[in-house]
């Protein structure tokens, strides 16, 4: 794994140097360095003493390694204390990177994985800002890298599966789009005469195309935040014969963009989800029953205060509310369900469905009257 958070930029607004002379409406970010310590956390935590609950399994793919770069360089622990890293200047950026890329290269079967989180904007392509963005005032832009053409570049040497995740805007400034020459280099050029060798790849863009993305203040953004619930559980289909479930690009990407949109519906602004996946494999292997948010509502709302809804597995109640309290939220264990609204006084007053499959992230149903 390489992870990289920058959210110090001495150059931009806010920061304790000269300004860039042109710094696109960018400041401070305060979420990168929660974002890449709860990562941290979450990978490493099947290899504590004692080990945990949650955190990265794939009995085919163990966890080798983690290279980390960040700014501000302290990265806070769930423990409360802060662990010391590389600064995510470019040249560090650039070794890291390097030494990463080595490894990823040792074992046709490795999974590599790169996590991103900072200011990004785009043109054509994709770039990301190094934390000494806008040090030198003739080439800002010689901070910066084209994460797009870089993976291209690792499409042509990597032949084991390849995870991006990049927490970045992607909007499109007039400052960088106006200019020739500007261009960011790529980590790694791509030779366009080499073949390409990668067969698994999945790139999660955090926004979309001319969008944003966000975070709350000092805590970890929000797709990361995501992407941390869903491989914590509301993510996997199961594999037959054991009690494990799989987790595939494609359930990433359904998992974590399902999450975007609760959000919102929770009052936060919309985030839209860009990935792009190629030949799922497995990434993490589960070893509890992914967990389901179930959304229940019940119209018309007069109607509420004489009905209960009711969820059933196998003949047993699972939840039972009183839809007074309507919409209501539930969490239950993927699986075939039964539910209904049951009226308080007359029982054969009922709406029962199907039997549903409820599978993860979400699901929701409205009863109407």
């Amino acid at each position: 794994m390489l992870l990289i958070g920058v959210g110090s930029y001495p150059h931009l607004g806010a920061g304790e140097k000269n300004l860039v002379e042109e710094p696109m409406g960018l400041g401070q970010l305060t979420s990168p360095a929660p974002s890449v310590g709860a990562l941290f956390e979450w990978f490493r935590g099947r290899t504590l003493a004692p080990p945990r609950q949650v955190g990265y399994n794939n009995p085919y793919v163990p966890l080798a390694s983690i290279e980390i770069c960040c700014s501000p360089r302290e990265v806070p622990c769930a423990d409360g204390a802060n662990f010391v890293v590389e600064e995510a200047t470019k040249a560090n950026i650039e070794a890291c990177f390097g030494r990463w890329l080595q490894r990823c290269k040792q074992h046709p079967g490795n999974i590599s994985v790169l996590y991103f989180c900072g200011h990004g904007v785009m043109v054509a392509n994709h770039y990301l800002l190094a934390s000494d963005f806008g040090t030198d005032e003739n080439q800002p832009w010689s901070s910066a890298f084209d994460i797009t053409t870089t993976l291209k570049a690792l499409e042509r040497e990597l032949a084991g599966p390849i995870y991006f995740f990049i927490d970045a805007c992607r909007q499109i400034p007039r400052a960088l789009s106006g200019k020739l020459g500007a261009n960011p280099l790529a980590l790694r050029p791509a030779d366009l005469d080499k073949a390409i060798v990668n067969t698994s790849r999945a790139l999660y863009e955090a926004a979309g195309e001319g969008r944003q993305a966000f975070g709350p203040p000092a805590e970890p953004s929000r797709f990361t935040t995501a992407l941390i619930q869903s491989l914590s559980g509301y993510a996997g289909r199961k594999i037959p014969g054991v009690h494990r479930w799989e987790v595939n690009g494609d359930d990433l990407a359904n998992s974590i963009r399902t999450l975007l949109e609760i959000y919102v519906k929770q009052g936060a602004k919309r985030q839209i989800l860009d990935p792009a996946v190629l030949e799922p494999t497995t990434f993490h292997v589960a070893t509890a029953q992914p967990m389901v948010k179930v959304a229940l509502d019940l119209l018309p709302p007069p109607q509420r205060a004489n009905f209960l809804l009711h969820l059933k597995q196998n003949g047993l109640s699972k939840e039972r509310r009183d839809a007074a309290g309507c919409p209501l939220d539930f969490e239950v264990g993927s699986g075939i369900y039964e539910l209904g609204a049951y009226h308080k006084v007359d029982q054969g007053i009922s709406h029962v469905l199907e039997p549903e499959n409820l599978s993860p992230p979400a699901w929701s149903y409205v009863f109407t009257l």
